[in-house]
């Protein structure tokens, strides 16, 4: 498991100002967020679990936190053979 797994949106009265988001979580954190999308990656040796931080996102004079919550499930991948006629 691993990549891309989401993303976080915001929006702003003024379309004039730009969002940044930010992981904003006081523990360490495996996952990330890209900055100008809001696009969370997760590791892909990534366990399964309740998984917990935050992000932050600024318009660069107010910022707001909003917990984000990852429950991974436990899966497995089969191979299935093919065969030639």
């Amino acid at each position: 498991m691993g990549g891309e797994i989401g993303a976080v949106q915001a929006t702003d009265k003024d379309s004039a100002d730009s969002l940044r988001y930010s992981i904003a979580s006081t523990q360490s954190t495996r996952f990330s967020v890209d900055p100008e999308s809001g696009i969370i990656t997760a590791p892909l040796d990534l366990l399964p679990g309740l998984h917990r931080f935050n992000v932050s996102v600024t318009d660069g004079k107010y910022t707001v936190h909003s917990p984000v919550n990852v429950d991974v499930t436990r899966y497995h991948l089969t191979q299935t053979k093919s065969s030639d006629s």
